[in-house]
């Protein structure tokens, strides 16, 4: 679309790229081949970084510092910021390094390195006035996804989703910015993440696997790790025929980074995944809560079978279950409709992602030739995450 604009007097699109020597920015993971039985390898890219220190906050304690990257200082037009949701928008010192005060002692801020890269050192500007300030004459806005992804790939067991008033109130702030000098523009939808390689690639193996052997269920956790000794995070049975498989029946979903640990079904005196599990939330644990002690408040006996036993079951962070999905979706559908609302009020085009996603995952989408599809890998259109876009994909999806 820059490039259209450009051919008739728009000028150019100026983007925030990461400079020669540093154009692998924050890094990225690469497909170094596969397994014997057909598992794709991946592996690290960490050269050609970006990186230009590190930060402590309370979610990331000096054992596991956040990284910041480069500064770009100079005027940009794309103001997508990797993992910011419109509930952040507002928000004081999200692109602010020194607001995280370098202690876990100092009040949380959130703080998102990507948006800290495009901001002045020192500078407490929210995303809304720095996108009120960029006066644009045609925009395309795609936020909202993260309102429900982390979420949903964290398995309902951390993150949030975003307060439906919440989402309408600063969506509304956002178009209204946009559209305050009578800027046109496209508003694009949430697609349902249920759908998308990262839920429906480890499933219907293991449900395979599961079939194979004649087991009839599993045991994992759901919703949030519990907080409370005596209060053991709650179980949920879930049997084999339930895990939604190959050809689409089955409703309980696999997480793509539980492809590590369904492998370890059923041995006892294995606790990889809960060691995992514990070494991700510690940093939001008090310093008392050893390993030891974490396991005991959820009521979990690693030396008993893994998934196999209420004892040790699987951690909620690599399920979404039927009623996890349930949330997931409902928050979706109101956010696509705040959207569209928003959208339909101003007199702005509608690209709805949501109807998008659907077709490929149902019927593929041709594009030179080949026939593009939601599978892992083999489909073109997801990237080795199973969360976003290949380059194949953006020319079928709304920039930002």
């Amino acid at each position: 679309m820059a490039q259209q604009f450009k051919a008739v007097g728009g000028g150019d699109f100026a983007q925030p790229l990461f400079q020669s020597g540093q154009e692998n920015g924050s890094g990225y993971i690469r497909l170094a081949g596969f397994t014997s039985t057909g598992a794709p390898i991946t592996a690290s890219v960490t050269t050609n970084l970006a990186v230009r220190g590190r930060v402590e906050t309370r979610t990331n304690p000096a054992s596991n510092p956040q990284l910041i990257y480069t500064k770009y200082t100079e005027p940009i037009n794309n103001l997508g910021v990797p993992g910011i949701r419109m509930s952040d928008i507002e928000t004081r010192g999200f692109g602010n390094v020194a607001s995280t005060g370098g202690t876990l002692l100092a009040p949380t801020p959130i703080f998102n390195s990507y948006f800290e890269r495009i901001t002045p050192a020192g500078s407490d500007q929210t995303y809304l006035e720095r996108v009120a300030a960029s006066n644009p004459t045609f925009f395309t806005s795609w936020l909202g996804n993260n309102d429900v992804l982390g979420f949903a790939t964290a398995g309902a067991a951390a993150s949030f989703l975003t307060p439906v008033a919440d989402f309408t109130d600063k969506n509304n702030k956002l178009i209204n910015a946009l559209t305050a000098n009578g800027a046109k523009g496209l508003v694009a939808t949430i697609p349902d993440v249920t759908s998308i390689p990262f839920f429906t690639t480890v499933g219907p193996t293991f449900k395979a696997t599961l079939l194979a052997a004649n087991v009839p269920g599993i045991v994992v956790t759901t919703g949030a790790f519990s907080s409370t000794p005596g209060t053991p995070a709650t179980r949920k049975s879930i049997a084999t025929a339930d895990i939604k498989g190959a050809d689409g029946n089955g409703r309980q979903l696999f997480t793509l980074t539980s492809s590590p640990y369904v492998a370890l079904f059923g041995r006892p005196n294995n606790g990889k995944a809960w060691r995992d599990v514990y070494n991700q939330a510690r940093a939001s644990l008090p310093p008392v809560v050893s390993l030891g002690v974490f396991l005991a408040i959820q009521g979990v006996d690693t030396t008993k079978a893994f998934g196999a036993s209420v004892e040790n079951p699987f951690p909620s962070t690599l399920v979404l279950d039927d009623v996890e999905q349930v949330a997931v979706r409902t928050a979706t559908t109101a956010f696509n409709n705040a959207l569209t609302a928003k959208a339909n009020e101003k007199g702005l085009a509608i690209f709805d992602a949501n109807a998008s996603l659907s077709r490929i995952v149902t019927t593929g989408i041709v594009s030179d030739a080949v026939n593009n599809t939601a599978a892992f890998i083999s489909g073109n259109l997801f990237s080795l995450d199973g969360v976003h876009f290949t380059p194949r994909a953006t020319p079928l999806s709304p920039t930002r």
